[in-house]
């Protein structure tokens, strides 16, 4: 091989080498925004998801917990319930021994509230072991949406299940996600934070529900009680003897 024909190698050898390099930088530069891409998929899935968390813990569900019709949520009465510590029952509470599948009524150890198909209307009474002068009354209240049947089960709106099951309820349509918090926890962070709070172990079950509806019942060292909202500021002053939250 002369000296010329060995610089032609020596320049198509170089040539080769600088186009392997390039086509090695292309597909990485190709692979990272595949790489990007995906991320921006999963996280654009992640988010489009429909997501539980119950007192700020993500919690697993069922496929038809939730069903979204339009603007509306309509949660599933009997597989919600369970989930904060209610029994679904059959029937209707004024007719218990009804095995009626159009109407249900859900059961703790405070209170029972039923739900009857197509109604807009619930109702609620407390148990007969409670100590409330009202317990005899039954409280209704109008629901948002009538109560729905769907594939054999009841649903209810995001508020009309709060309502019955004594919690706090929202939705975040940005992140698709609907976040509960059941009435003992909301207890244990706001009988802590508010000053003179009642605590919670010492509040009747009528009077713990008064959180819900952003007010906090509080005492002083005279054992007299009074009302506060849940930023502290007072409602009620510090002055009766006895205070029970009724709520309907």
């Amino acid at each position: 091989m002369n000296l010329y024909e060995e610089s032609q190698f020596k320049n198509n050898s170089k040539s080769q080498d600088k186009k392997v390099i390039i086509t090695i930088v292309v597909l990485l530069v190709v692979l990272l925004f595949v790489a990007i891409g995906i991320i921006f998929a999963i996280n654009y899935l992640k988010k489009q998801e429909l997501k539980l968390y119950i007192d700020g813990a993500k919690s697993n569900f069922s496929e038809k917990m939730f069903i979204i019709d339009e603007d509306d949520i309509y949660v599933s009465i009997d597989g919600l319930a369970q989930k904060v510590g209610y029994v679904t029952n059959n029937g209707e509470y004024k007719h218990k021994f009804d095995e009626d599948t159009t109407k249900c009524y859900l059961d703790n150890d405070y209170e029972t509230a039923s739900y009857i198909l197509d109604s807009d209307i619930m109702y609620k009474k407390l148990a007969e072991n409670s100590s409330s002068a009202y317990k005899s009354d039954y409280e209704y209240y109008q629901l948002s949406k009538p109560v729905k049947q769907i594939d054999g089960k009841l649903y209810t709106t995001l508020d009309g299940i709060a309502r019955g099951c004594n919690i706090a309820a929202s939705y975040d349509s940005e992140n698709n996600k609907i976040s509960i918090y059941t009435l003992p926890y909301l207890l244990q962070t706001y009988s802590t934070k508010i000053k003179d709070a009642v605590a919670a172990e010492d509040m009747s079950f009528e009077n713990q529900k008064a959180i819900l509806y952003n007010m906090i019942v509080v005492k002083n060292d005279s054992d007299k009680y009074g009302v506060s909202d849940l930023a502290g500021n007072t409602i009620i002053g510090k002055k009766y003897k006895e205070i029970t939250f009724i709520e309907g």
